[in-house]
């Protein structure tokens, strides 16, 4: 795992745990209604087969990104298409976060599927 420093609310170090497609394959991800309407940070919902689930909060500007994208006209999958391509971190407090590269529930897929996309990050930037 590489470390890597985050500034933003406080100074933190991450360790990378790999992208979220390799961590939560098998499962399905979805975002809540309720939480994209607010102005908190975007928290994905990862579900195991079990039907266990684990929150998976994204950084600051990727929520931002993420709202911007949907007020936009993209749909989910195709953002969830994208966020299965990032890394998770985890902190030292054991906090794992989904960060952009170097820097009610809704519709619910499988992370396998999303992984099938062809949308880029960089393209998720012009939207």
């Amino acid at each position: 795992m590489k470390k890597v420093e985050y500034q933003g609310t406080g100074d933190f170090n991450f360790e990378n745990a790999g992208s979220v497609a390799s961590n939560y394959k098998g499962m399905s991800l979805r975002f809540t209604k309720k939480n994209l309407a607010s102005d908190k940070r975007v928290t994905l919902i990862a579900k195991d087969k079990a039907g266990e689930e684990f929150l998976l909060p994204c950084s600051e500007p990727l929520s931002g990104m993420i709202r911007k994208a949907l007020s936009g006209g993209k749909s989910q999958r195709e953002l969830l298409a994208v966020i299965t391509k990032l890394d998770v971190y985890v902190r030292e407090d054991g906090r794992y976060f989904v960060f952009q590269p170097e820097g009610d529930a809704a519709e619910e897929f499988a992370v396998d599927e999303l992984k099938k996309a062809s949308v880029s990050y960089d393209e998720m930037l012009e939207w």
